[in-house]
């Protein structure tokens, strides 16, 4: 929301999800070593892609807000979904044990394409 915008001195709700998915996108390309990163992470960012939210705003009328739609603005998913295989998103070739992982990543880069068509 609005406050948390101005707590962390950014403009506007966009620039908050900027960051998150800044981070997101960080995580995957730096921090994949450790597995609870990487859950947690692929968490949030199927989350996020797959959000639907009602919200009042000041004069009371209920708005639909699609989050995937508005990650499809965002630089970084547009940088993930043109290089969704690159050696930068170590986590895709780490371990076997990653296999959960990596469909979960595909599953959300497949929910923002569809959402794009």
């Amino acid at each position: 929301n609005e406050r948390l915008a101005t707590v962390l001195g950014l403009e506007n709700e966009n620039a908050v999800l900027g960051l998150l998915i800044n981070k997101i996108g960080s995580n995957l390309q730096q921090r994949f070593q450790l597995e609870t990163v990487v859950k947690k992470t692929l968490a949030l960012f199927h989350e996020l892609a797959a959000g639907i939210n009602i919200v009042h705003t000041s004069d009371r009328s209920p708005h639909l807000i699609v989050s995937g739609r508005l990650l499809l603005k965002n630089d970084m998913v547009k940088y993930i979904l043109g290089n969704h295989a690159a050696p930068q998103f170590g986590f895709l070739t780490h371990c076997l044990q990653y296999g959960k992982y990596r469909t979960m990543y595909y599953h959300t880069l497949g929910k923002l394409l569809f959402m794009d068509i």
